[in-house]
């Protein structure tokens, strides 16, 4: 139904609910955390569950996907296979801040404090270590900017989606 990305969100949502959740916490948390530890491990996923994610994340490839505790990640945002999120140490490090409505494309990286704007496309295998404004296409390594098409022929809109049905 909602194949292995759905999967893998399902118990990441339920980890970060339940753990916040006084009573919960106790009782149900420890299943759910077992169930997410096996699917980050079945599908080589690794968003910790303290991350701050939006609604809507949509894993469109499970596999390699790696994203720091602490970036954060806005509204339908779309992860292909082999993205990177990374966390840079030092006075000017940071983790990502990514809007939203945003593509990450196959084997991107984002590393260090670098925030990518609402409807955004990362292009695949490109390596941003800068700002990508708003509605802007980033490709290359470095990443620079290559074009101005929005993102919405490549995120799903999961949250619309939801909304609309209810």
């Amino acid at each position: 139904m909602w194949g292995e990305g759905g999967n893998f969100s399902f118990w990441f949502r339920a980890c970060a609910y339940l753990r916040s959740n006084r009573w919960l916490k106790y009782s149900l948390f420890p299943l759910a955390k077992w169930r997410f530890r096996a699917a980050t491990l079945r599908l080589g996923i690794s968003i910790p569950y303290t991350t701050q994610v939006g609604p809507g994340l949509h894993i469109a490839h499970p596999g390699c996907i790696v994203v720091s505790h602490l970036s954060v990640l806005g509204r339908d945002c779309t992860l292909s296979q082999g993205v990177t999120l990374g966390w840079k140490p030092g006075p000017r490090g940071g983790a990502p801040v990514i809007g939203n409505e945003v593509y990450v494309g196959p084997g991107a990286k984002i590393i260090g404090h670098v925030r990518v704007g609402d409807r955004a496309v990362v292009g695949a295998n490109a390596v941003v270590t800068a700002d990508v404004p708003p509605d802007t296409v980033v490709a290359g390594i470095p990443a620079r900017p290559i074009g101005s098409h929005r993102s919405e022929d490549y995120v799903a809109h999961r949250s619309i989606e939801l909304s609309v049905s209810a």
